[in-house]
């Protein structure tokens, strides 16, 4: 709190190069011409010119605030729920996705779709129903868990996509990346942006490939 008293009162702060430690900075602290970074100056580049074709693309060539194109709060749209994905816990993306314990968090092989029981009941999803969640971008099928406060599909089942007539891509094994937009320039998804709706799977759910468990 001291330095931040120092920081608001003074409008900087001063840090001691010799105290900076062994960090990657270190050296660079104390020798900016001997120690110089892997950049094209040799020092921090908060805009650097590798970024400036990015202008074309509505991004801007230092970091900054975009706002989020897809909320509950934004423009209304068809798709009234906003999905969350996040990490599992049973593995990191797809890695160990044959593993024991990934495919026991698993129903009939399916991940999980987070629900709310006041938006589950909203659309007739029971526990453990089979769920189809889409939007304009795909769709994926999954199995309905009804102890969340947020809508959410974590991320790492194995893909298994199919195109369906009208031309969506469907993942079976409940993949959403099918759901959320791809960044322009870093060919990246824009997890937290994400607007779907969901439904019940009446009938049986389609059918997919199931990940062997031996082998590679």
């Amino acid at each position: 709190m001291a330095v931040l008293r120092r920081l608001a009162n003074k409008g900087y702060h001063y840090v001691n190069p010799s105290k900076l430690g062994s960090g990657a900075l270190a050296a660079f602290g104390i020798d900016h011409d001997g120690a110089p970074l892997k950049t094209p100056s040799g020092r921090i580049e908060v805009t650097p010119k590798t970024t400036a074709p990015f202008k074309n693309h509505d991004l801007l060539a230092q970091s900054g605030w975009y706002p989020v194109t897809q909320w509950l709060g934004h423009v209304p749209s068809r798709y009234p729920f906003h999905l969350i994905p996040g990490q599992r816990a049973e593995n990191l993306r797809s890695q160990l996705g044959r593993g024991l314990i990934s495919r026991a968090a698993k129903v009939d092989g399916r991940a999980a779709i987070g629900l709310d029981p006041s938006d589950a009941d909203k659309k007739g999803i029971d526990e453990q129903d089979a769920v189809r969640a889409d939007n304009d971008r795909g769709a994926c099928l999954a199995t309905a868990k009804l102890d969340f406060a947020i809508m959410t599909i974590s991320t790492g089942a194995w893909l298994d996509a199919v195109p369906e007539a009208n031309g969506t891509l469907l993942c079976r094994r409940g993949n959403p990346n099918t759901l959320t937009a791809v960044t322009e320039v870093w060919n990246c998804f824009t997890a937290i942006s994400c607007r779907i709706d969901v439904g019940n799977v009446h009938g049986s759910a389609r059918p997919f490939h199931r990940i062997s468990t031996t082998g590679n």
